[in-house]
């Protein structure tokens, strides 16, 4: 036998055995790799708990809160305008001086005294008002209580009963117990009745054990329920003595307004005569905001001659912004005023809301001593909701032609050659957004990878690509 000859056969066939394995390594990792860039390449993130911030900045002119016109109580030609715009006034300040054309009519004298009687009339129903709005505020606290949440549900008491009966009914089998245990060791009752009332017992304790888990998660919704009712209540009380707080203000307004409109008329009747000239004067201090008249101009009985902003320290901005954008404020929400060049905020409480088309226009009421009225300020409103149990990038949240908001996902599972990916679609619920960032109702824990972007079309299921 050649001996030589087989060795170089064995050699050879080992040698084209470890090509051909070669061989199929590098078809199995080049086909993987061919594989792994035909499928979606995605990005993730974790999704975690977190808080929701909304903000909103704005500018606004500051304007005074309260103002009061002053008006000609006759006709003449004006001679002279001692006021300006943005001018600062005292009480008994001269703003305007004009000859009267004619004495005061009697016809006038009429007008003026039925002005009077209106006015009154006006000032005492406003004044019943304030009362009726001052004796809810006093009485807030109790038109807000109702003992009645207190009180347990027909439910809750029906489950006491129920562990009530099953305390009874096991103390009735351990009694009928201890008779049966006597009789059957007299041999008076078979072993079997033994058992039997063994049986019962256990059963009548898992019916109590039944009985009292029933009863303990009954009592522990009732307690949420009551401590729900509790926080809705405090909210209905703040929200309602908020906008009684506001209308109490509105009153004292219109009050201070029917004031100087009947002092107004009193003075006319008091001074009406043939005097020639006629001198009108302020009763408040304030700024001037208006003057709608010129010197040389004629001016007509009850004609407006200037608009005075009260200098009392409480002044008004408004401003208008977008539904998408400002759809978050609410009566009642709280902004910082910034002055202009100033970094120190200045609280404001918004008090109005008009609609107009799809925009939305705000009215703040500030008070602070920090202004004078007409200069530009700067608003901010920021608010934080949460904490959230889910929050994730708004670009990980995606709808379908139902208007159905939903996640894509991940999960893995071992593969064999290393791990492998697979895209879930998940259904969520949308609860509150901001610039960055949404959070939503989704049935999972959150710590769990969710797609971000995607370089192709996914698949529920399908295999994807981690490119992080």
């Amino acid at each position: 036998m050649n001996t030589n000859g087989v060795n170089i056969n064995k050699k050879k066939m080992r040698k084209l055995l470890y090509i051909y394995i070669a061989i199929i390594l590098v078809l199995i990792f080049s086909s993987r790799t061919i594989y792994n860039f035909s499928i979606p390449r995605v990005t993730v993130v974790m999704a975690q708990s977190g808080w929701i911030t909304k903000e909103l900045e704005s500018r606004g002119v500051i304007e005074f809160y309260d103002t009061f016109d002053i008006f000609a109580i006759s006709s003449g030609w004006i001679n002279e305008i001692s006021i300006r715009p943005g001018d600062l006034i005292d009480e008994n300040t001269i703003i305007i001086q004009y000859t009267q054309t004619s004495a005061i009519t009697e016809q006038a004298l009429t007008d003026l005294r039925f002005n009077i009687e209106r006015t009154e009339n006006h000032l005492e129903m406003l004044n019943l008002n304030r009362s009726d709005i001052q004796r809810r505020l006093a009485n807030i606290d109790y038109e807000y209580s109702t003992p009645s949440i207190n009180e347990p549900s027909d439910e809750l008491r029906n489950l006491e009963w129920a562990v009530t009966d099953s305390i009874v009914n096991l103390e009735t089998l351990q009694s009928e117990f201890l008779v049966t245990s006597r009789l059957v060791a007299a041999g008076v009752l078979p072993q079997t009745d033994f058992v039997n009332a063994e049986a019962n017992i256990a059963e009548a304790y898992l019916s109590l054990e039944r009985a009292r888990i029933n009863l303990e998660e009954a009592q522990s919704t009732f307690q949420r329920s009551l401590e729900e009712a509790q926080r809705n209540l405090e909210s209905q009380k703040r929200d309602t003595g908020n906008t009684l707080e506001l209308e109490l203000q509105r009153l004292d307004l219109d009050i201070d307004r029917s004031l100087i409109d009947l002092r107004a008329n009193q003075a006319s009747i008091a001074t009406a005569s043939n005097i020639e000239t006629v001198n009108i004067s302020t009763n408040r201090q304030g700024r001037v905001i208006t003057v709608e008249k010129r010197e040389g101009q004629f001016i007509s009985q009850g004609e407006r001659i200037a608009t005075i902003g009260i200098n009392n320290n409480r002044f008004m901005l408004e401003f208008s912004s977008t539904v998408s954008e400002a759809g978050f404020i609410e009566v009642g929400d709280e902004a910082n005023v910034y002055k202009s060049g100033s970094n120190i905020g200045i609280r404001a409480v918004v008090y109005g809301i008009i609609p107009v088309g799809d925009a939305l226009t705000f009215r703040l009421v500030i008070e602070t001593d920090q202004f004078e009225g007409g200069e530009y300020a700067r608003i901010r409103f920021h608010r934080q909701t949460g904490p959230h149990h889910i929050v994730v990038p708004n670009n990980a949240i995606f709808v379908d032609a139902m208007g159905q908001h939903y996640i894509w996902t991940i999960h893995s599972r071992p593969g064999s050659l290393g791990t492998e990916y697979f895209s879930t679609r998940i259904s969520v619920r949308v609860i509150d957004s901001d610039d960055f960032n949404t959070a939503i109702y989704a049935g999972f824990m959150m710590n769990i990878p969710v797609i971000t972007s995607y370089s192709r079309e996914l698949s529920v299921n399908g295999r994807v690509g981690r490119m992080d």
